[in-house]
Order: structure tokens, then sequence, then C-alpha cells
């Protein structure tokens, strides 16, 4: 009794509280002062927070009156504003009762229903004070789930109370069931919890069954207490009168709701009875659907392999809710189980429900296996089954269980199952849910219990759980499989379950075994697990980037920049606020990127923009900093490079990068002078720089806002927000448990590739995604060999990326930039050290431990196809791509010599991965054969013999030679071109022997030299006559025509080859190659036909000689010029194999990678 005069001492308490409240609600209405109030409601307004302060009251009130009365006061008084929009915030008495309270809008029926309960006239005014709403609602406890624990366990499992098994009369007495219900309500021994009792007014009759409600008060045993002999067998239970009223819903709570939710929450003015507008007929404040005439039909089972005594508990709590006449069916699986107990507790409950209840025997077969039986008899007994609910044998039925089933399932049609959230007894516990299914969350833990209703057409699909799963999370495996058959779920967010939790279970089992777990799921669900299709679903609800340009501070979304959420910057404040208020239900992009106006369209133009996004990303987690800041500059050579470390100079930067849990950090703090100085410059805050070029003009981006600039006035209002005071208050009373905070979200894609930052691109409609990945990107053959692969697989319909493993500059023609969609650098300079171990004499790059490993798993992960153009560090991670999907093609081009002849370099390497790789690419048939020769089987080997090293039309060949006829009829002096790298591979001290005796034997010839050194410099140690014309590199389609129509014969006497793209370019315009025997060259020319091929022995010699003979028969020389000209090949006709090889491997597109979600689920602001 003294207990009890303190809860009510306590609701007084509230009362008083409310009026205070109310009191500065009627205070001076300054809007900044509104805001202030107004609190977390107003970073929610779809969502408001009314849900979270009735979790918040319900929670408190697990405690008992005096906390939860504390509850009431404490919370509405720092939350007076809460928003409609929420079915749980609707529906919560704690948060009505808290409105009306302190609005002082009391409903007048508050102290006849108090009279009605016969309850002390402390506890009407209690009642009074918390409003009618707010005194039923805490009956009803709809989210105050603890209330329900003790209720009908008599404590038992929360503090004390015996099991319903120990209690006399149970085993075999037919009044088994009216003593466990007994027992069940909380009569008889002292067990119930006094905020329950008032339930029992509501819900139950007396034992006679024509007792009036308000005698229940008087009954032996305290306010709402029963004999033994009353309960669940002493008659039917029935919903109070006003339940059937015309019109109104037989759904629990809803039949009584009090006037704040039915005035949406307050927000709407309340009228005297007098003026209150009738009732709509079929409506409630919950938006139902009209009712049935006859209800959802479900269906419970129940496996059992141990837990004999449990399962009484079980079977009674199902019982307990058929009198709702929701659950027509109980079906109990025998799993084999060794106890001769379990079989007597099922042979008396079958002897009580008779056919109400299915018990089948099976062996042993495991959880799945019995959930599958009796899936299947469900089916099978009731064509007109609705839904099926999967309860194990230790654990509850929450009660009214039932009528929150019905509610359920006619009310959110377009939902497949009902998730409970995680209410504990035993181990005491209440954890929170996603109110929403999220494939992406799923893929990171299972949010779902496997105890939901599940609707039949699931099981219709022929989803059913994995049998081979004995070790646990078979539940989590059967929701992926639900959401990838196109179901989706949603919390019940009132109680269906309760979950015995004890130290030693199957699932405490599971979580011993769950990296091996989890490593099949992945293995299973690749449909999921694969970087495509997580970062597709990141998109779709949890953007990683938040863009914030110019002086007026404009603000979008995205993960793909291509794909931009445009969000209002009061609205982008909200978002970064509420994020910090409650970071397990609202989220915020974890990149703030702070642009000066013309910056991203700058990048955007030149391909560069994925890459930024990639790697601020990617530098913010290795190296974090508070800042990073990225300049830009033109590039004075018209390429493109990049610097890693720029220090902290003394310039505005273009970019700048916060991590969003810096950003929250720096407004906790709430310094406003050091925020002031965010734009100065040096900055005087922690920071990284990096600097890239490009070849298009910067200087225009001078003007407007710096992006120091913008970031400052973006945390000058964030740290002024009117939002700000939310930031102080705690809004759920859950505990978080397995919920998932969403500042990882941006981590799960990374979970697909071992950690590494995922690329930021979504699919394209109707086009695979292509990667070329090279280890530098300049103007040599390899280089223009991989844009003309890439040029004709864009041509097909294909999206392609170039990716430059290391920091090398890209220094090459625009026209082999022109297929590529993205341009990335994965700056690493140990990618070329070469220095680790060496295999068939060719050594390794040390590059690829740790994170830079991971990182380019990250950024490659989600293509569909990876071509490796010669980078031995992307040899380091083929195979952790290979076998997550991606199809991993090698290019090789050719066999390198040591100074000694000694054969080495990329097909060697290549042969040490030979299993990572899908398809080997060679540039000729003689380096396919000696590939296969060194044991690449044959059907991993395709040659895409080379062509012409950029594209050229037949009427513009036509042309040249033309012009070429018309110039030897004037018999001009001969033209002979030495063009390619100046280093020693080519042989370059030998062009310059040809030179010097070209100069001495005809010096009417004229020898040109094009090309510069890019590898060594040893053309520049050399000493070539004064005759000898240096052109420099020639770039550009244009030019390099240009100077091949002015040439006659071509010289190459390199020391070791592939298939040259120069002889293959000369020939096309009709010029006439010389070339040393290498590599494979004639594959190209015909020795005495359209060229001349001469030993590596004497080189220099016999090249002379040829020279020579040719200046002097010209006859000869044309018709050997006419020869190459028609033997020229296309890129076209070379990668005809590779296009029909991709088309072949490569799956049907849609949309969305195979398993995504079609409609995404829209983030909102939710305060649990």
């Amino acid at each position: 009794m003294a207990a009890r005069a303190r809860a009510c001492a306590d609701l007084r308490v509230a009362g008083a509280a409310a009026g205070q409240h109310r009191r500065r609600a009627r205070a001076d209405r300054d809007p900044r002062r509104d805001a202030h109030r107004v609190g977390l409601g107003a970073l929610c307004p779809a969502d408001g927070g009314a849900g979270g302060c009735a979790q918040l009251l319900a929670g408190a009130a697990q405690s008992g009156a005096r906390a939860a009365g504390r509850g009431i006061g404490d919370a509405h008084a720092r939350c007076p504003f809460l928003c409609p929009g929420r079915d749980d915030a609707r529906r919560s008495g704690a948060g009505a009762a808290g409105l009306e309270g302190a609005g002082g809008r009391l409903d007048p029926r508050a102290a006849r229903e108090a009279d009605d309960r016969s309850a002390p006239r402390d506890d009407r005014a209690g009642a009074a004070a918390l409003g009618t709403a707010g005194a039923r609602d805490l009956r009803d406890a709809d989210l105050g789930d603890g209330l329900h624990h003790r209720r009908f366990l008599g404590g038992r499992g929360c503090d004390h109370g015996p099991s319903l098994a120990q209690r006399p009369g149970l085993r075999g007495d037919p009044r088994r069931a009216d003593a466990g219900a007994a027992a069940a309500v909380g009569g008889g021994d002292g067990g119930s919890c006094a905020l329950a009792q008032p339930e029992l007014c509501h819900r139950r009759h007396a034992a006679g069954g024509d007792q009036p409600r308000r005698d229940l008060g008087k009954l032996p045993g305290g306010l709402g207490a029963r004999p033994a002999g009353g309960g669940l067998g002493a008659g039917p239970l029935r919903a109070h009168r006003a339940d059937h009223r015309p019109g109104r819903h037989l759904s629990g709570h809803l039949a009584g709701a009090g006037p704040a939710e039915r005035s949406q929450l307050g927000l709407v003015p309340q009228l005297s009875r007098r003026d209150r507008p009738a009732r709509r007929r079929g409506g409630s404040v919950m938006q139902h659907s009209p009712i049935r005439l006859v209800p959802p039909q479900v269906t419970v089972v129940i496996p059992v392999k141990g837990h004999p005594v449990l399962l009484d508990d079980a079977i009674a709590s199902v019982r307990r809710e058929m009198a709702e006449g929701v659950i027509l069916r109980l079906i109990v699986v025998d799993d084999g189980c060794p106890y001769a107990e379990t079989r007597q507790c099922l042979d008396d409950w079958q002897a009580r429900m008779g056919a109400q209840m299915l018990v089948l025997h099976h062996a042993n077969g495991g959880l799945s296996s019995a959930r599958n039986r009796g899936i299947e008899a469900a089916l099978r007994l009731d064509p007109g089954l609705d839904a099926i609910f999967l309860l194990d044998s230790d654990n509850l039925l929450a009660e009214r269980a039932g009528l929150t089933m019905r509610h359920l399932l006619e009310t959110h049609r377009d939902h497949d199952w009902f998730y409970p959230e995680f209410d504990f007894f035993g181990q005491a516990g209440n954890y929170r849910t996603e109110p929403v299914f999220s494939p992406l969350l799923q893929a990171e833990a299972n949010q779902c219990d496997a105890g939901s209703l599940i609707r039949r057409r699931v099981f219709d699909a022929g989803l059913r759980f994995d049998e081979e799963m004995r070790q646990g999370y078979e539940d989590w495996d059967f929701w992926l499989q639900a959401a990838k058959a196109g179901f989706t779920g949603r919390s019940a967010r009132r109680p269906l379950l309760l979950y015995r939790k004890r130290p030693a279970s199957m699932l405490s089992h599971s979580h011993e075994v769950d990296q091996d777990l989890r490593r099949f799921l992945r293995r299973k669900h690749k449909w999921l697990f694969n970087p495509a299709a997580l970062v597709a679903l990141e998109a779709a609800s949890f953007p990683r980037f938040a863009l914030i340009t110019g002086e007026g501070r404009t603000v979008s979304t995205c993960v793909d920049p291509d794909h931009q959420t445009p969000v209002a910057t009061p609205e982008f404040e909200r978002m970064v606020l509420a994020a910090m208020a409650d970071p397990h239900a609202n989220h915020a992009p974890a990149h703030l990127i702070f642009l000066r106006e013309g910056v991203e369209d700058h990048l955007r133009q030149a391909r560069l923009l994925h890459g930024v996004l990639w790697n601020f990303e990617r530098r913010a987690l290795r190296n974090p900093h508070d800042l990073d800041l990225l300049f830009l500059d033109r590039h004075p050579d018209g390429g493109h490079d990049i610097a890693t470390d720029s220090g902290n100079p003394d310039r505005t930067p273009d970019a700048i990068c916060l991590r969003l849990s810096t950003a929250q950090d720096w407004v906790r703090r709430g310094v406003e002078d050091r925020l002031r100085k965010l734009d100065l410059v040096p900055s005087q805050e922690d920071v990284s720089s990096w600097t890239l070029r490009a070849p298009a003009h910067v200087g225009g981006l001078a003007g407007g806002a710096a992006a120091g600039e913008v970031l400052r006035g973006t945390m000058l209002a964030l740290v002024r927000s009117p939002y700000l005071a939310a930031l102080q208050t705690g809004w759920g009373w859950r505990d978080p448990g397995a919920a998932i905070s969403r500042d990882r979200t941006v981590q799960i894609p990374r979970n697909a590739v071992d950690g590494g930052v995922t690329f930021p691109l979504l699919r394209a409609k109707g086009r695979h995604d292509i990667a070329l990945v090279l280890p530098i990107f300049n103007i040599g053959g390899v280089e223009r060999v991989a844009a003309s692969i890439a040029r004709e697989l864009s041509a097909a319909g294909h999206r392609m990326h170039l990716v430059v493993l290391s920091d090398r500059p890209i220094d090459t023609d625009p026209w082999s930039l022109e297929p590529f969609a993205t341009i990335t650098w994965q700056a690493d300079s140990n990618a070329l050290d070469w220095s680790g171990d060496e295999f068939l004499g060719t050594a390794e790059p040390r590059w690829g431990q740790g994170a830079e490993g991971t990182d380019l798993m990250g950024l490659l992960g989600g293509m569909d196809v990876v071509i490796n153009a010669h980078s031995a560090a992307l040899h380091k991670v083929a195979d952790r791509l290979r076998r997550r999907g991606v199809l991993m093609i090698d290019h090789e081009h050719l066999v390198e010599r040591s100074t000694y002849g000694r054969a080495y370099g990329p097909p060697h390497l290549a042969l040490a991965y030979e299993q990572a790789y899908d398809l080997f690419l060679t540039c000729s048939t003689r380096l396919m054969t000696w590939m296969h020769a060194n044991g690449v089987p044959r059907e991993k080997l395709m040659a895409v013999v080379n062509a012409p090293g950029y594209p050229m039309s037949r009427a513009e060949q036509g042309f040249l030679t033309a012009a070429r006829v018309t110039a030897r009829a004037r018999r001009q002096p001969l033209r002979v071109l030495f063009m390619g790298r100046l280093d020693k591979q080519k042989g370059i001290d030998r062009v310059c022997a040809i030179a010097r005796a070209l100069a001495d034997q005809a010096p009417r010839i004229t020898l040109s030299v094009a090309g510069r050194s890019v590898v060594e410099a040893d053309g520049a140690m050399l000493s070539w006559p004064s005759e000898t014309r240096f052109l420099g590199a020639v770039r550009g389609p244009a030019a390099i025509s240009q100077l091949l129509s002015q040439t006659d014969i071509l010289i190459l006497p390199s020391l070791y080859e592939g298939l040259p793209l120069s002889v293959l370019e000369a020939q096309r315009c009709g010029v006439v190659p010389i070339v040393a025997e290498a590599g494979a060259v004639r594959e190209a020319i015909e020795d005495g036909r359209n060229g001349f091929v001469v030993p590596q022995q004497d080189c220099a010699e016999a090249m002379v000689a040829r020279i020579l003979m040719l200046d002097g028969d010209r006859a000869r020389l044309a018709e050997m010029a006419q020869a190459a000209a028609e033997t020229s090949p296309t890129w076209t006709e070379a990668t005809e194999g590779l296009r029909a090889w991709l088309d072949q491997r490569l799956p049907e597109l849609s949309d969305l990678p195979a398993g995504t979600p079609a409609a995404a689920v829209q983030p909102k602001y939710m305060f649990s």
C-alpha cells in the first residue's frame, strides 16, 4: 500500500509538472523561442517526436508508477511540441497524456472513468492530470511492453513469481488452463504491476462473466487481482461495450481512443461534447481500412525440442489470444524432443483444445525443418489462411497480440511480414528495431526475429527456411530470401512477442560461430553482398556525400554525383542535428564537401568528379585530418596529374572535405570564435591537402565564395540553429541493442570488399561497367591499345572507366580519354616500386598490403569487368575480385629482354596469377602461343591483334594515299622517320647510328625523330648529326597523320617488341616500314612485299642498305607502299571476338543489380 501511495503521489507530481508546462506554453511566443521549445519535434516534421516520448514514458512505466510519473513530467517539459504522421505517435497514450496535461485540455470523462474503476482518490487525481487518453494508454501500455511481462507473468522472468508450470492443478487437470490464465493476468500472488491492474477493468470480466467491471477493483488480493478459478477457462473474453458501438473497430485500445488521439495529438483544438462533430463511420485515429466482416485468419506454429515446461507457457499465451478470433489454429511440431514430458504436455493440451490444435511428431531435423513442416501443414489445412506466426517454444505471445495481428494485416496491406521489437525477459531488455525493413541494414545484421507475422503469399512464393543451417541464423537467411523475392516487412511497433533470453541458448551459440555463418550468408546471397547492390541500396536511402556549393550554400546529397537530390538548407541543418540527436534513427551524409562555385562542373567535364569523391573518402578514412583541402590548377602541357600532399599553402582551396563526425563535434563545442576562422589561409586547423591539374582552364573559378567561406557559413549556421536545444534531451526508452547507427551505413558496402572504400557509382540503365587499369597512362603503345579497345567497347554499349594505379601523370592525346565515363587515380606511389618477390625472374611491387589492396577492391568491386593492362599491383587482388563475381581479363603486350637477353616482364607475372583471370588477351598470335606454351589453358586465351593506334576513316586514308602518289611524281628527296619513345628498348642508339650513316652516304635523305623519353633518357646522351630533325612528341591523330603523309620510310630498330602500333599506323598511310626482327612484327610485315624485317645482328647497317636501295628504286617503293596501305586492319575487326565473349558471359541487364528492391525506403526523421 505504501508503494501504491508513493505511485499516486508521483502521478500528482506529474500533473503539477504538466500545469507548470502549460503556464510556460502561454508565455511569450518569440519565434526563436518557439523553435527552441520545438526541440526534437521540429527536427522530425514527418515523424514527430510523440512516438519517442511515448516509448520513453512507457519504458519508465516498466519500473513502476514513480518512474512513469517522473518521466511524463520531465519528458513533456522538454518536448512540448509533437508532430503527427506516425502511427505509434498517434496511438501513444503517454504522448497524448503529456499533451493534454501540458495544454490544459483535460477530458471531462477522466474523473468518471476513474470512479468506474473504484480507484482511490489519489489515483483518480493522477489519471486526471494525465488526461483520459494518457490513463487509458498507460493502462494498455501499447509501447510499454515491460508492463505485459508482469501483467500475465506475475513478474516471472523479470523479478519474481513462479513458473506457470509449477502451479498446482496444471498437469492433466481440467482446471489447468483456468489456473494458468489466472496466473497469467497476475492474480493471486502479488506479482502484478500496479499500473497494469486497470487493464483488467478494461479487458476482463469477473469470474462469473456478468459482474460489472467496476467491481473488479474490489476483488480480494488488491485492485485487479483475480481468484484462481477465473480466467480463460471460466468463459469467453468480451470486448468492453464501447468496442461494440456502431462504426468503431474492434481493435483493442482503439475503441477507447482519448480525445487527444482523435485530435491528432492535440494539434487540432478539441471541441466540447455539444460542438464535437459526429465521428465518421468506419474512421479511426489509426487510419484503418474498412473492417472486414471476417477477421484475418492466423495460424501459430511452434517447433519444440526441449523446454517441456516452458512450452506450457507458450501454448497458454496462444490459447489466450485465440479468444480474439484472429488466431484460429495452433500447430506444434515435435522435432524429436527426447523428453517424455513434452509429449505428455502436448497430449494434455491437445485434449483441451481439440481441433484448434494440431500436433506433429517427427524425427529431429533441426529448427528449420520443424518450422517448414509446420508451415506446410498450416497451408494445407486452412485454404483461407492469411498469415502464419512463428513462435519458439520458450517465448510467449504478448497480451492482445491477436488484435495487434488483425490491425497489422488489415492496415498495412502492402507489407508482407511484421516483426516485433525485441522485448526480453529472463535477461531483461528492450531493444528497438527498424520501423521499415531495409535490405541494406539487413546485410549488416538481422533486424527481424523469426517470431514474426508472415503473410501467406510469402510462403506461396516457395520461401522456406534453409534446413542445412543447423547452427543458427536461419531466420536471417529467410528474410534475405524474402527480400530477394521482392517482399518487404515492417516493424509491428506494438507488442507481439516476449523473448526469453538466457545466457546459454541456440542464439548464443550462433554468436560463437558468427563469422562462419556470415561467410555462408555472403556466399549464398551474392545478389545482395556485392558492392553494386549495396551501393544502390545506400544511394536510395542513406546518401554518402553532401555537396554544399557557393555563397548561397546550395545543398545536394548523393552517393553517385550523377544522381543528386537537392536539399533545402534548413532541411540540411535538421538532417545534421537529427542525426546527432538520435543516430540510430536519423541519417546524415558521412562526408560534407564544400565547393567553390563552378568546381563541380569543372570536375564533371574532366570526368574526375567520381574519382575526387572516392579519394576524399579514402583520405578521410586512411589518414584522417579535420579538413582535407583540394586545389585545382590548369596543366600547362594539357595533361592531368595529381599531387597527394600539397601542405598548407597560402591560397584558398577549391574544395574541402569535412567528416560529419568532425562537424558534429564542432557543433557540440559551439565555439563560434574558432568557426569564424575556418576560411583563413593558411588554415589554422589540422589539414591535409592535394592538387589536381587538368587541361581545362580553371581561372574562372577564382570568383565567388571560396570553399573555406562556404564551410565557415555552414558551420556557423549549424551552431546557431534553433533546433540545437533538442540535442540536450534523450528521447528513447528502448536500448539500441542490435539497431544499426546510421553513421555505419557508409561502412556496409565496404564489407563486401573486405573493408575497402567503395566507388560511388550506380548502375547505368542498359550498360555494363568495365574498368581498364593501367600503371601509367602516357603516349605509349599499351595506353593507345587500351584506349582503342575502350573505344570499341564503348561503341558496343558498355560504360568504360579508366583507373591509374599509381601517382604518375596522365599524359596522352585527348582522343584516348574520350571513351571513358570516369577517370580515377589510386595514387599510391609504391604501386610501381618493383622491389617485391620475384617470379620467373620478374619482381613484383611490394604494394597491396592492408588498406591498399582493400581500397582497390572497393574501387573495382562494383564493376562487371576489369581489364588489367600491365598493372602488376592489380594481380594482388585479382583473385578476390573474381571470386566476388567480377570478370577478370588480363591484357599482355610483349615479353621484355634484359641487357643479357633474358626474358622477363608482365607476361611472366601474369603466369603466376593465371587462376585469378577468366581470360587473357594478347596483342598477337605469337604471344598467345608463348603463353599457352607456358601454362595458360587454350580456352582462356584470345588474340586481339593490334590495329593502328588511333581511328581513321577509309576516306581519309584514300586521300593520304592519293597525295603520296602525287608527291612521288615530283621525285622529292626520300623522307625517313623514327617515331616512338626515345628509350633503349626502341633502339634509340641504333637510330643515331643510322642517322650518321645516312649523313655520310646520302645527305639528300632527311631523317626525322619524333617522340620523347618516357622510361629512360638514353637519347640525350648520344651524338647526332646536325642534319637530324627532332620533332618532339607528336600529339593527336591529325598531327600524326600529317607527319606520316610527309614520310616515305619508317624505321624501328627495337631490341624487343610486341606488335608495334607505329608500324601499323605507318602502313595505313602508305609508309614502308623497315623494322628489326622482334616480337610479332612478322604478323604485320611480309618481308619484301609491304615492308622489310632485318635481323637484330648488324641491324643498323641492314636498315641503311634497304633505305638506299628504295631511294634508288622509287617504283618498288611505290609498289610496297600500295601493298602496305591495303593490309591495314581495324579495331572493330580486332575486337570482334572479345565483344562476342563479353556478350556471352555478361548477364542480361536491368535497371538495378539483381535482387535490389525496385522501390527503396526513403529516410525520415525518427526518434524511437
